[in-house]
């Protein structure tokens, strides 16, 4: 007798006992998940501030120490120079470049870009892009 894919998921997950475990409750809603794989980290933004859960030490930490107010993402990126690091947007076109045990290095201020206009490449009358 055959026992196909889905029966066979079924009688896993069937003998299978999950525990699920509370790590970090936020206050306010979350606007953004992200998982790094290589450091086993969740990386969550709600509405005043950014979180790093470590599955490995159960441990939930905040991105930097000012609060905020809206709805501002994180997420993680992988630099040449300086390894896997924390991108976290801030109000007034501010962004934080953090570690990934959420100290911040660096602001950087995009203001200035984000006010002036910005140019438009007309679209080729003949040809595709």
């Amino acid at each position: 007798m055959r026992t196909s894919v889905r029966d066979a998921k079924r009688t896993l997950l069937k003998n299978t006992t999950l525990e699920c475990e509370c790590i970090y409750q936020f206050e306010t809603t979350v606007v953004q998940i992200t998982f790094n794989d290589s450091h086993n980290q969740l990386l969550a933004s709600c509405l005043t501030a950014s979180v790093i859960i470590d599955f490995a030490s159960k441990t939930a930490t905040q991105v930097g120490k000012q609060l905020r107010d809206g709805k501002y993402g994180a997420t993680h990126f992988l630099s040449a120079t300086n390894g896997s690091v924390i991108l976290a947007a801030r109000p007034q076109g501010r962004m934080w470049r953090a570690e990934t045990s959420g100290v911040v290095r660096k602001t950087l201020n995009f203001e200035n870009s984000l006010s002036a206009p910005m140019k438009l490449f007309p679209k080729p009358s003949t040809g595709t892009y």
